[in-house]
């Protein structure tokens, strides 16, 4: 009968077995890389909806965020069926203590990024962004022994001779930049090695931002500051804040559990790209020769990166 391989369980012989696993994992890669790819692309061109809302304060934008991100991501589990996934992780203690810090630091960065856009800063928080992926890369290698090839190495080279210049350019020690950087490469790194699936993990992070979200809306109102009630258009941009933040923090969360750190960290260039493009088209900030350059080589490193990973699915083990 010859020497072919005996069929395991699920009827397939060994190798078989392996190149469906191979293939379902280069296609689980391509997936969280176009998740990744959609978020950061969102992020990015929402900049100029945060803007329209300058008239608002950021600490009563932020309160709006959480209270209608609970309704928008509430009402999209109950339609797919999948509102018992919150009750699992919550009964989950290792999983809402991670969904507890992931939503301290979300808040916390929400603030602060809305203020610097707010108040015209829209480089600042750009480059901010430069500096996350590389803190994602360093926590990826130092806490989860994710490792990089040549090509990944070299990008990576290059984003931090490019974050050195535009430290340079802007002249001062950038706090508001490290502190959006530090936030979010801790959110992700929270979000990563949590198991709860992103739309669950988005409610219940929405769900620990209710208190305090309901504890502003209700000093501001009765100070007779609220500006929910105070146009219709403020009143729709506010309900959209929902939406605006759930979307790309689903997506988000989805490719952090299907890609390395270090993917999600370069891919996020693709934030501060967009937002440096509008600081200078839109909101007519100064472009020097010195970030142009930096510009460009940040879009070098993630063109090497992005060939890297689309060329070279993750290696499955037998």
């Amino acid at each position: 009968m010859g020497d072919r391989p005996a069929p395991g369980r699920d009827g397939l012989s060994e190798p078989e077995a392996l190149r469906v696993r191979k293939d379902t994992a280069a296609a689980e890669a391509r997936l969280g890389f176009a998740m990744a790819a959609s978020a950061y692309a969102f992020w990015g061109c929402a900049t100029l909806f945060w803007r329209y809302l300058a008239h608002v304060p950021a600490y009563e934008v932020i309160a709006h965020r959480a209270i209608w991100s609970l309704v928008f991501v509430g009402v999209y589990l109950w339609l797919k069926g999948r509102i018992g996934e919150v009750g699992a992780a919550m009964a989950d203690r290792r999983a809402l203590g991670l969904l507890a810090l992931s939503a301290l630091v979300l808040f916390s960065n929400w603030g602060v990024f809305v203020w610097g856009i707010q108040h015209g800063y829209v480089l600042e928080t750009s480059f901010g962004y430069f500096i996350n992926p590389l803190m994602s890369v360093v926590i990826g290698f130092v806490l989860l022994g994710e490792r990089l090839n040549r090509a990944q190495t070299l990008a990576i080279l290059l984003a931090g001779l490019a974050v050195v210049a535009q430290a340079i350019a802007l002249g001062a020690f950038p706090l508001l930049s490290v502190y959006l950087a530090g936030t979010f490469a801790a959110y992700g790194y929270f979000r990563k090695i949590n198991p709860v699936r992103s739309a669950a993990a988005n409610l219940i992070e929405s769900l620990l931002h209710l208190l305090p979200a309901i504890a502003i809306l209700a000093f501001v109102t009765a100070g007779g500051q609220g500006h929910f009630t105070a146009d219709p258009t403020t009143m729709l941009l506010l309900v959209l804040t929902g939406p605006i933040t759930a979307l790309p923090l689903i997506l988000f969360g989805a490719a952090a559990q299907r890609l390395p750190l270090a993917v999600m960290g370069l891919l996020q260039y693709i934030v501060p790209s967009i937002q440096f493009a509008l600081a200078i088209t839109i909101f007519g900030q100064e472009l020097s020769w010195t970030r142009l350059l930096t510009f460009a080589i940040i879009w070098v490193a993630l063109a090497i990166f992005t060939v890297d990973v689309l060329g070279r699915p993750r290696r499955v083990t037998a």
